[in-house]
C-alpha cells in the first residue's frame, strides 16, 4: 500500500488497496517520514526523523509515540529488516557509508559505536530504500544515484530500476513476495511503478499534491474513510518576494535536485530565484 506525508501539516494520507484514505497526524513541520514494522506484529507504522533535534520517534498502532531514540547526524537514513527477524530497524550513511544496525542486533541508541561492516556507497547517493527485492524473507537496502536504483553491499550490485529523478519507495504490488520499485513524480503529484526487471510499467496513480512525500508498506486495517490528499500538480506561480508555504514546497524540491543549498526558510529571494533558473535549465 502507498501514502504520503504533508512535510508541512504532518499529516499522513495512507491509502488502501480498495483506493480509500486514512489520515494520520504524527509529526511536525521539517520531519523526515519513516514507515516501518517497529514491534514485529506485521503492520507497517509511521516514524519521524526530527534533524534539528537528532530524535526518532516511532508509533505503534494507535499509539501516539511509543519509542524515542536519540540519533547523532545523518546524511541519509533508511528502514530495513536486513536480519529477517520481523522488526525494521534505522539505519544511517553518513560520509559515503552505510551503518547497518539490524545485523549486530543493536538499536538506534548506540549508533556512536563503530560498526565492523560499514557499505561503500555509489559516488552520488541522494536517498536509500529498504526491501526484499529477491524474496527470501529479508530485506537489503538500495542506494539512489543518479536516477538509478541499485541493490547494495557484498554480492550485491543488481540495478532494481531507473527512476531518474522521481521520489523511491518499494513495496510488493503484486502480492509475489518480491518488492520492486515505484516512485514518486513530486512536480505531476503521481506514482509510477517498475516491474521485476526494473522496467516502468505503463500507466500512473495520481495522488496527492506535489510536496509530498511518499510512504510505502503494509499498513493493516485502515478506516479508508477520510478525504483523500488535495490533489495539484506543479506549484502556483511565484516570484521574489513571496513567502509561505509554497515557497517552503519549492526550495524543498529544488535542494533535492541540487540546486538550492541555503536554509529552506519560506522566502523566495535571490538564492532562491538562482535555483529556479538553473531547474529550469537542467
Amino acid at each position: 500500500m502507498l501514502g504520503l506525508f504533508d512535510p508541512i501539516g504532518g499529516i499522513w494520507y495512507l491509502r488502501d488497496g480498495e483506493g480509500g484514505t486514512t489520515q494520520l497526524q504524527f509529526g511536525l513541520a521539517g520531519d523526515v517520514p519513516l514507515m516501518g514494522d517497529w514491534d514485529g506484529d506485521g503492520v507497517d507504522t509511521p516514524g519521524v526523523y526530527r534533524p534539528l533535534l537528532g530524535w526518532l520517534l516511532l508509533r505503534n498502532a494507535s499509539e501516539s509515540v511509543t519509542e524515542g531514540h536519540f540519533m547523532p547526524p545523518a546524511d541519509l537514513l533508511v528502514v530495513a529488516d536486513t536480519d529477517g527477524d520481523g522488526r525494521d530497524t534505522v539505519s544511517v550513511a553518513r560520509g559515503g557509508r552505510l551503518m547497518i544496525l539490524d545485523g549486530l542486533g543493536r538499536g538506534p541508541d548506540e549508533l556512536e559505536s563503530v560498526d565492523p561492516l560499514p557499505i561503500r556507497l555509489p559516488d552520488g547517493t541522494e536517498a536509500l530504500i529498504g526491501g526484499d527485492f529477491d524474496g527470501d524473507g529479508t530485506d537489503e537496502v538500495a542506494a539512489v544515484h543518479h536516477g538509478v536504483v541499485e541493490v547494495v553491499g557484498p554480492g550485491r550490485g543488481f540495478v532494481l530500476g531507473r527512476i531518474g529523478r522521481l521520489l523511491p519507495v518499494a513495496g510488493d504490488w503484486d502480492g509475489d513476495g518480491v518488492q520492486t520499485v515505484a516512485g514518486y513524480e513530486a512536480w505531476r503529484a503521481q506514482f509510477r511503478f517498475y516491474g521485476s526487471d526494473g522496467r516502468a510499467l505503463s500507466g500512473a496513480l495520481p495522488y496527492g499534491s506535489t510536496g509530498m512525500i511518499p510512504v510505502a508498506g503494509s499498513f493493516g486495517p485502515l478506516s479508508g474513510n477520510d478525504d483523500p490528499p488535495p490533489y495539484y500538480a506543479g506549484l502556483p506561480s511565484m516570484s521574489r518576494g513571496a513567502t509561505g508555504p509554497n515557497v517552503v514546497l519549492l526550495q524543498q524540491e529544488l535542494a533535492r535536485l541540487h540546486l538550492f543549498r541555503e536554509e529552506i526558510d519560506g522566502e523566495f529571494g535571490e538564492s532562491t530565484a538562482q535555483a529556479v533558473m538553473a531547474f529550469h535549465k537542467v
